[in-house]
């Protein structure tokens, strides 16, 4: 199960479940979560960068898609990709383990030329 660097802390209590219901549980792999320019967490919560943004801005979705694999590693540089494109690029040890942090240069990435 891949899933966002903040659940980590709820997966000993996850585990517990699984033992108790006696089923086997999953594989877990817990990925960073992308950050905003200052440092914080995006997140719906905190009106942080949307997708409904990036949308009204006119940022295609492809564009979007290839600057995120850019920035978790999938991709050397920053270009339009599908996501079926990116499947066959996809492993685990390409992931940064860091956290990502979009700053101004990749925000422009997203929007410049829109």
């Amino acid at each position: 199960m891949l899933r966002g660097a903040d659940l980590l802390d709820s997966t000993p209590r996850q585990l517990v479940l699984y033992e108790l219901l006696e089923a086997a549980p999953p594989s877990f792999c817990h990925v960073p979560l992308l950050y905003t320019p200052e440092g914080g967490r995006l997140s719906k919560r905190d009106r942080s960068l949307s997708l409904a943004a990036l949308r009204a801005a006119g940022v295609p979705p492809e564009r979007l898609i290839g600057c995120l694999a850019y920035v978790a590693g999938l991709l050397d540089h920053p270009e339009p990709a599908k996501a079926a494109e990116l499947i066959p690029l996809f492993s685990l040890e390409r992931l940064s383990g860091e956290r990502v942090a979009l700053n101004r240069e990749t925000l422009g990435l997203l929007t410049d030329s829109v």
